[in-house]
């Protein structure tokens, strides 16, 4: 499977997977499971919000 990427456009934060199974995998369906492959941390949040601070402030 691809690696979960995030990027940073602007005010916006994408956060994801580029496989077109990830979807699957990380909300589960009828047969399987849910099994996150897309998690975000108190850190990654916190990452997250001094980034965004900082493009704020410029």
């Amino acid at each position: 499977m691809e690696a979960t990427f995030a990027r940073v456009s602007g005010l916006v934060v994408h956060i994801g997977n580029s496989s077109p199974i990830a979807i699957y995998h990380q909300n589960g369906t009828r047969s399987i499971p849910k099994r996150p492959i897309v998690v975000v941390t108190r850190s990654d949040l916190n990452e997250l919000k001094q980034d965004l601070k900082k493009t704020l402030e410029a």
